[in-house]
């Protein structure tokens, strides 16, 4: 469904946009199976005293059951979360809750610049018996901890948190941290500058 915006004649109507409702029927009936009554409270709390007076009666009214997922195509959807403003693992589950079918992770975040969402977290909070965090813990006090002390670098980085908070491609990221520039400071007013 396309987004409609407004011509600025207002301030208020300046950055206003709405669904534009293209081939839309605005006069159909709404699909029965779709539909839930909405209960009425008459202007009564949750003891069934009346708190707001002169309410009741009126035009019986119903919900209209929407499907927010939008899965219309029939694929199967994924998603391969990035840790730049240490969010991987909050939208990781957040895509699970709306009915993703494939969820990515690495073990201990590792990947470029901020790193992934961190796998054994995320099998850690799905409980479920068939994944078993055991083996992910062995595997990363084995080999993840060995290429860490030999020198390879992954994870929460002042750069990438900066570019990815000011939404910038993170290239002067990988730059300055090429370059072992700690002053960051500098470096956020530099891509302050920029915008």
């Amino acid at each position: 469904m396309a987004i409609k915006s407004f011509k600025p004649y207002t301030p208020s109507r300046r950055n206003m946009t709405v669904s534009a409702f293209d081939g839309v029927d605005k006069k159909a009936k709404p699909e029965r199976s779709l539909l839930e009554t909405v209960k009425k409270n008459a202007g009564r709390n949750s003891y069934g005293r009346i708190t707001v007076r002169h309410r009741g009666g009126g035009n019986k009214r119903k919900y209209r059951i929407i499907d927010f997922k939008r899965d219309k195509a029939g694929k199967a959807t994924g998603i391969h979360a990035h840790n730049n403003q240490q969010c991987a693992f909050a939208n990781t589950i957040e895509a699970l809750s709306i009915g993703v079918s494939y969820l990515d992770g690495t073990l201990s975040g590792m990947g470029r610049g901020a790193g992934n969402c961190a796998l054994e977290g995320l099998i850690g909070f799905l409980k479920n018996p068939r994944y078993q965090l055991d083996p992910l813990l062995r595997f990363i006090q084995k080999d993840i901890l060995a290429l860490k002390q030999k020198g390879c670098v992954w994870g929460y980085d002042i750069p990438y948190m900066l570019t990815g908070l000011l939404d910038q491609h993170p290239r002067t990221a990988i730059a300055a941290t090429k370059a072992n520039d700690t002053n960051y400071a500098a470096f956020y007013q530099m891509l302050l500058d920029r915008d």
